[in-house]
């Protein structure tokens, strides 16, 4: 988690667009410059921007810094997001959070599950890792986020009318609209839990 924002921006944007070499390369040049664009903004925030222009604006042509920070200042004046806050600010990492009353109690399900599993901070904007997503064979699912995507992408292409009402939702969001509709199974595993049911096991076979 300690990975520069600039290096995760470069990558998402290469594998949602499939950059060329040449032009990953000038990505890559001017990282210092990424970095101190996108310094205020909390990372999942910025991934979440870079989603909704991928699904919202084009899926064809990749996104510059000045439309992703349009994006996040926008959010930031709506307050769907906060900036990172610095050691001198009394407070922790906002939570992302919904106005679409319809899928409130999902949404507040699908936050704490990311959470839980570490795949965003917490509100004292620390990673917990307690839980994992795990698939349908009940094995961990490696890079979730991205897998969460590929669920979100295929149910939208699947059933665009649950979504039409939504056109300014946010990737959270068309997450909980997907997991209510039973488009997305997300499956969790607690790994205190599971730990305790193996020692059972094996005292029980001892």
């Amino acid at each position: 988690m300690n990975e520069k924002k600039a290096n995760r921006y470069i990558d998402l944007v290469a594998e949602l667009y499939c950059v060329g070499e040449k032009d990953l390369n000038k990505m890559r040049s001017g990282t210092d410059m990424i970095e101190r664009a996108f310094e205020d903004y909390y990372w999942t925030d910025v991934e979440q921007a870079i989603d909704w222009y991928y699904v919202h604006k084009s899926d064809k042509t990749r996104p510059t810094i000045a439309n992703i920070r349009a994006i996040l200042s926008t959010w930031l004046m709506e307050k769907k997001i906060a900036k990172v806050l610095t050691m001198d600010e009394v407070g922790g990492y906002a939570l992302p959070t919904t106005k679409i009353f319809s899928i409130s109690n999902s949404f507040d399900k699908l936050i704490r599950i990311l959470v839980d599993c570490g795949l965003i901070p917490n509100k004292n904007n620390e990673i917990q890792s307690t839980h994992s997503l795990i698939n349908s064979d009940r094995k961990p699912i490696l890079n979730a986020m991205q897998w969460l995507r590929w669920q979100l992408s295929d149910a939208m292409e699947l059933h665009p009318d649950l979504f039409m009402n939504f056109p300014n939702a946010s990737f959270y969001e068309r997450l909980a609209i997907a997991m209510q509709n039973g488009l997305i199974k997300i499956r969790v595993r607690d790994w205190s839990t599971f730990a305790a049911n193996a020692n059972s096991r094996l005292q029980a076979a001892a």
